[in-house]
């Protein structure tokens, strides 16, 4: 479960590591993100020609099952392509009134509102991390209208962890870690040191690996290993946002690396608890775009 930091900002399951790693710890939608590591030069260097590692476990994390989870998707989210097939990704954005879609909520691209269809009733949904709740709010909502009511939406961003591995090698690195790659608009069951995982890639520039926050240290290293031979590193979100806003796809990232500024990696205080349900997720600090 993510925990708060000092400043009560919540921090993803990986903190400790980036802390140890001296990584630029800054502030991000009520997140302690890893901003960027000592060396930024080689990060950009390693996600343009080889391999970077990026913890994007801030960013919002909601599944979807019952007999009538394609029903709720259906109607809770704009899917240009439709609602995916059975081990397909596509990309999503949160309809507006009158089933348009509302200016600033429309997804940017194939990373920022992602339908990961992992069985006929099952889904995960990944967001924003500014949106989770509008996008848990929707399925709810549309459910309810639809009378789609055998389905369940809940947000689990707090107890997963994602990463990302970007780069021209990130293919590789995955299949020598978890002994395959999905294809681009793909997702598909793996493991990794043991930990049931969900990969996918929601664009060209772009796998995903996420799983149990439990698991998220032995996951973070054994990647890095599997993937020393080819030169992999571990990345912020900053160098992610300048390789995949060149164009190779979009993901959750501030313009420009619009992070706050970097702040201290004193040791996190326990999380106050949860009062419980879709009502607990109410308690965080106001998220911001």
């Amino acid at each position: 479960m993510a925990a708060t930091s000092p400043a009560a900002l919540l921090t993803t399951p990986l903190y400790g590591v980036h802390a140890a790693a001296h990584a630029a710890l800054a502030p991000h939608a009520g997140w302690l993100v890893a901003a960027r590591y000592p060396d930024p030069a080689d990060e950009l260097r390693a996600l343009r020609e080889r391999a970077g590692l990026v913890d994007l476990s801030h960013t919002g994390q909601v599944e979807v099952s019952g007999p009538d989870a394609a029903a709720a998707v259906a109607a809770a989210l704009a899917l240009p392509g439709g609602v995916p097939g059975v081990g397909g990704t596509a990309p999503a954005g949160l309809p507006g009134p009158a089933g348009s879609t509302a200016p600033g909520r429309r997804a940017r691209g194939p990373g920022d509102l992602t339908v990961h269809r992992l069985a006929p009733a099952e889904f995960l949904v990944t967001t924003g991390t500014s949106d989770r709740l509008a996008v848990l709010d929707a399925l709810l909502l549309a459910s309810h209208r639809s009378g789609a009511e055998r389905v369940l939406a809940a947000d689990r961003t707090e107890g997963r962890v994602l990463l990302g591995l970007g780069g021209p090698a990130a293919p590789a690195v995955l299949r020598a870690a978890a002994g395959t790659a999905p294809a681009v608009g793909a997702c598909t069951p793996g493991a990794v040191a043991g930990a049931p995982l969900v990969l996918a890639r929601p664009c060209e520039g772009l796998l995903t690996l996420g799983g149990p926050a439990a698991s998220a240290v032995a996951l973070w290293d054994a990647v890095l290993a599997a993937g020393a031979p080819r030169g992999v590193r571990a990345c912020g979100l900053e160098a992610l946002g300048a390789v995949l806003g060149a164009g190779a796809c979009d993901f959750p990232h501030p313009p420009g690396g619009a992070y706050g500024r970097p702040t201290s990696t004193d040791a996190p205080r326990r999380p106050r608890p949860p009062r419980g349900g879709a009502a607990s997720a109410r308690e965080l600090d106001e998220e911001t775009p």
